[in-house]
């Protein structure tokens, strides 16, 4: 069985979702390869799609006589000077379809492909089946990607709802999707929108396997990071702070307004902006990109922060739990599938007000979490291994309908 999974990029939560799940499938005997756009890996079976730029197109478009199809709905976005996490359109220059990986495979798997795929000649070109994973919504809305940004910026119904329409004109004729969802949100969204609503849907969560499967010390882990081992750690881990849905300004306002021990510290890795840098309150860590490093990072925490409005099911709640780290977070996106009363605190209200008493519980030891049961059941549920095996029984079980 030949899988080929489609993913704009390598970089990101869901670049490294689909390397994970890649791993565990070669690890298992099944021949998958990554077809992607933009990052960079060694990994022989992960190939970089390369483009051909036809110079005389290139020439035309750059004159305006050949505009291409996002052109229209470009100008009126542009035109409403929305502050939104991202927005994607159906059309791509990019024919995908035609690449040997993807002529080759089986199953085709298709992940965060915005800017990749181009939706009229794809979905009319591929017969084979294909097993779509939704890594946020955008397969199922116009060109957002979550609900909370047209919720904070209902001026793009209009367009939203004209891409939406283009898409739904599209995959309507198809017979060969399924659905995998990575949280039960996400599938209830899925099944009920005008997009998706045909096509079978699945449930498989992401899986991870941390290199030290039985965590790390966590005094030793204070010590890397320079922290004194009398600290109480709060961990905050964003790429990008400025994004509404993930919350840092909720945590933040907590942070500021709060009267807190001396000994209580929060650690925040990622890219922050002068503001945060200068909170005496706020350790700042760059970026982190070494899977042992990052790991190191989680067990020196005693608790992981998920402040998010809106989520799909985060890698860093999964690597957090993987290491014995429990996880606060609101009751949004898949974070009631994942977390109960022995691995984390879900908080009922999205607020500044609900998350500093939880906080605040926390540093009083009012919650009582025993790491080895967080990893075992981790394990048990959400390894790598037991995912992968998911999709293995998936794809044969398509493949068998499919003949």
């Amino acid at each position: 069985m030949k899988v080929v999974h489609i993913c704009t990029s390598l970089v990101g939560g869901a670049g490294i979702a689909v390397q994970r799940l890649h791993n565990g499938l070669l690890f298992l005997g099944i021949d998958s390869n990554i077809l992607y756009l933009q990052g960079n890996s060694s990994n022989n079976k992960c190939v970089r799609y390369q483009h051909k730029v036809n110079k005389s197109v290139k020439l035309l478009k750059y004159l305006g006589i050949i505009k291409s199809p996002n052109s229209k709905y470009l100008k009126m976005l542009n035109a409403e000077h929305a502050e939104y996490e991202c927005f994607s359109f159906p059309f791509s220059d990019f024919y995908v379809e035609n690449h040997p990986l993807v002529r080759n495979a089986d199953i085709i798997n298709l992940h965060w492909v915005s800017y990749f795929i181009n939706y009229p000649t794809f979905f009319k070109s591929v017969k084979k089946p294909i097993v779509w994973t939704l890594h946020d919504m955008n397969p199922f809305m116009g060109g957002l990607h979550y609900n909370i940004d047209l919720q904070l910026n209902p001026n793009l119904i209009f367009i939203e709802n004209e891409l939406k329409k283009i898409k739904h004109q599209i995959i309507e004729k198809c017979q060969n999707i399924h659905v995998v969802c990575l949280s039960k949100y996400i599938k209830e969204h899925s099944e009920t929108s005008i997009i998706l609503r045909k096509f079978p849907h699945y449930l498989i969560p992401n899986g991870f396997d941390p290199i030290h499967r039985n965590g790390i010390d966590k005094e030793l882990a204070k010590q890397i990071f320079k922290l004194s081992t009398y600290e109480k750690i709060f961990l905050f881990v964003a790429h990008d702070i400025r994004v509404k849905r993930k919350g840092f300004d909720l945590l933040l306002q907590v942070i500021n307004e709060t009267d807190l021990p001396e000994n209580v510290i929060f650690v925040a890795i990622g890219e922050f902006g002068e503001g945060v840098e200068n909170n005496k309150k706020i350790k700042i860590i760059p970026r982190i990109h070494d899977q042992l490093l990052l790991e190191v990072a989680y067990s020196m925490a005693d608790a992981l922060i998920i402040p998010s409005r809106e989520d799909n099911l985060p890698n860093t709640m999964m690597e957090s739990l993987a290491l014995g780290t429990p996880v606060i977070a609101f009751k949004v996106g898949g974070m009631p599938d994942v977390l109960n009363q022995t691995n984390g605190v879900i908080i009922d209200k999205v607020s500044v007000e609900s998350l500093k008493d939880t906080i605040l519980k926390f540093i009083k030891n009012e919650y009582h979490f025993k790491k080895e049961a967080i990893i075992s059941q981790f394990q048990n549920n959400y390894s790598l291994q037991i995912q992968a095996k998911k999709y293995i029984e998936l794809y044969h079980s398509i493949l068998n309908n499919y003949k």
